[in-house]
């Protein structure tokens, strides 16, 4: 995943706690350079993420967060998922894979993200092919066009 966005940390967790898991995550990689923590989250009936301080340019932007008053400001840029609490068998990131792969080839996430997936109770555990219905517009995620070039292109690979 490092190699399709620029990984971002962004935690309401204080930095003494949450530098040390970012350090523990990045292993070394410098993948987990630009972090942010409680700090530089914003008061408002609960600790809410500016994702404005990422970047100014929000179509590139989202956030993958379990606690839906942390990107209430900036719905139409996030990824909801589930918690995790020490599940060995939790597939929740496993599972988005193939949906933010497919993600980074729109020009603007929120023309994907807007659908609400958050509203819809989506959790990070559902198939990628039910995040949305395909379309024709070149806004629109196409997961199983996707899909079907991956696995082309996955073939032809392994000749």
């Amino acid at each position: 995943v490092s190699e399709w966005y620029d990984l971002v940390v962004y935690t309401a967790s204080l930095e003494v706690y949450g530098a040390g898991i970012a350090d523990y995550l990045d292993n070394g990689r410098h993948i987990l350079q630009r972090r942010y923590y409680r700090q530089h989250c914003e008061l408002s009936n609960g600790l809410t993420k500016n994702l404005s301080l990422v970047s100014g340019d929000l179509s590139s932007v989202f956030i993958l967060d379990n606690s839906p008053n942390a990107y209430r400001n900036f719905p139409d840029n996030a990824i909801p998922i589930k918690s995790w609490f020490s599940d060995a068998h939790d597939t929740a990131l496993l599972c988005l894979l193939p949906f933010l792969d497919a993600l980074r080839f729109v020009s603007d996430v929120r023309s994907v993200l807007s659908r609400n997936l958050h509203r819809a109770g989506f959790r990070g555990y559902l198939p990628a092919n039910q995040l949305m219905s395909s379309s024709a517009s070149s806004q629109t995620l196409n997961l199983d066009a996707y899909r079907r070039g991956f696995s082309n292109r996955r073939n032809s690979l392994s000749y």
